[in-house]
């Protein structure tokens, strides 16, 4: 029992160490996980894949087909575990280790890319929440939708979605981008039982209903009853997120309030969040929460429930962006350590959230210019088998930090260490529960100069 222990710094060592493999491939990048033990790695630039078994201590390469552009993880209906599906310019694969399968080809703008990268993309989703994947390929007046049915085959539905499209004169030169994402957001929209497709950028929504023969033929926008893009004092008003943070069925909106500024004053400058509730007539409710305030670099998420009461909880993480840090990243090329504020606010029943931060400690994490991620700086995983989440990061080279769930502060007040040699990046400590005992296990990735890497898994 880990809580036995608490008292003291928890050390992880050998005996605890289920396996350590070493990689079938050189890989810099991170590890692609799934809801299970499976997991997969990947080198952008040698265009190569594997498969990492992380419950059995195995791993081989896939074999890729030609003309690869990325990747995505699937649930197919004939196979046990996640699978490895390749986007190519003609069509959508199934890795395996000895071959390459067809699943269909496709027509689509994607046809005309030009890539020498193999990276992980997002074309799986599962549309109408049946726990099998379906295909999402995008053109630039129409989507297409595969939808996978019980015997693994991919039916298609083309609707009408136009792509967004922005452009400005640079150097004499009009340059035109084109945003074909397609990345929808599955939630019940309409109440009818059916899951829709929601699509949304910074200026607007789109929205696929379902019917009882699959989907709709075009998308409908959706209507915030508000004025998007430039405000009168020059700020910009945008959408930040549609999804349901009180578990009431309906879509909630987050917009943010964004100052028009440039180079380094955009880093500290200071970013307004509200929160609209979905109502059950349609639409926003015009009375807006005002959410906590951060920096341009700061965030705020709604993604866990820390108490398990249905109602997911307020994540702030912000950071003190000022003169040393800009020229501490001068000084680095860059690259430097910043301090992150981090706390969590409890969603109370009346939809608003507690003013005094439920927890809060602060996190040193890496800041690079040329990174655009976003923030990352601790992990959140139920890793003592109580039921809560716990609050996890790396504060050394051999050392985690750890805050356990419980009590109404969300997260306990003292602070725990666990003792390990841990991977120099945070992106390569992971917590899966490979055992499937309901606890968060460890798995660290160690990467040597020449790419070569290391699988270790810690149980708890």
């Amino acid at each position: 029992m880990l809580k036995t222990f608490l008292a003291t710094s928890i050390l992880l060592a050998s005996p605890l160490v289920l396996a350590s493999q070493q990689l079938a491939i050189k890989t810099n990048n991170e590890l692609i996980t799934t809801d299970t033990s499976m997991a997969f790695a990947y080198n952008d630039e040698l265009q190569q894949l594997a498969q990492v078994d992380l419950a059995n201590n195995l791993n081989y390469m896939l074999t890729l087909p030609q003309h690869s552009l990325g990747f995505d993880t699937a649930i197919l209906a004939n196979k046990q575990h996640p699978q490895a599906l390749i986007l190519t310019t003609d069509g959508v694969y199934l890795s395996e280790k000895d071959k390459s399968v067809l699943l269909f080809k496709y027509e689509s703008v994607l046809n005309r890319l030009d890539s020498d990268k193999f990276t992980k993309v997002n074309f799986i989703i599962d549309a109408n929440k049946d726990g099998l994947s379906d295909i999402l390929l995008p053109d630039i007046e129409t989507n297409t939708l595969y939808i996978q049915d019980k015997q693994g085959k991919f039916n298609a539905h083309t609707f009408t979605k136009q792509a967004q499209f922005k452009g400005d004169f640079r150097s004499s030169r009009f340059k035109l981008d084109i945003d074909i994402s397609i990345a929808p957001q599955v939630i019940d929209l309409n109440q009818d039982g059916l899951t829709d497709l929601v699509f949304s950028n910074k200026k607007n929504a789109q929205v696929l209903l379902a019917n009882e023969t699959g989907f709709a033929q075009n998308t409908s926008y959706l209507n915030f009853n508000m004025q998007l893009g430039k405000t009168p004092d020059g700020e910009t008003l945008e959408i930040e997120s549609l999804l349901d943070i009180n578990n009431d069925g309906f879509v909630d909106l987050i917009t943010k309030r964004v100052p028009d500024v440039d180079g380094m004053d955009a880093m500290s400058a200071t970013v307004h969040r509200q929160l609209h509730m979905g109502l059950a007539t349609g639409g926003f409710a015009q009375k807006a929460t005002k959410l906590p305030e951060t920096s341009m670099i700061g965030d705020i998420k709604f993604d866990e429930d820390f108490d398990n009461d249905g109602l997911m909880d307020l994540q702030l993480f912000n950071i003190d962006f000022g003169l040393g840090t800009i020229a501490s990243m001068a000084m680095g090329g860059g690259d430097t350590e910043v301090d992150v504020e981090f706390s969590v606010h409890k969603q109370l029943p009346s939809g608003q959230f507690s003013e005094d931060p439920n927890a809060d400690f602060e996190v040193e994490m890496p800041l690079s210019m040329s990174n655009n991620s976003s923030l990352k700086p601790l992990l959140l995983g139920d890793i003592n088998g109580d039921n809560k989440l716990d609050a996890i990061y790396k504060s050394g080279s051999k050392t985690l930090s750890v805050y356990y769930g419980g009590g109404d502060d969300l997260l306990t007040s003292k602070r725990k260490k666990i003792k390990h040699k841990l991977p120099e990046k945070n992106h390569d400590i992971l917590l899966l529960d490979i055992n499937n005992d309901a606890k968060k296990d460890f798995v660290f990735k160690f990467t040597d100069e020449d790419g070569t890497s290391t699988i270790k898994t810690v149980i708890n």
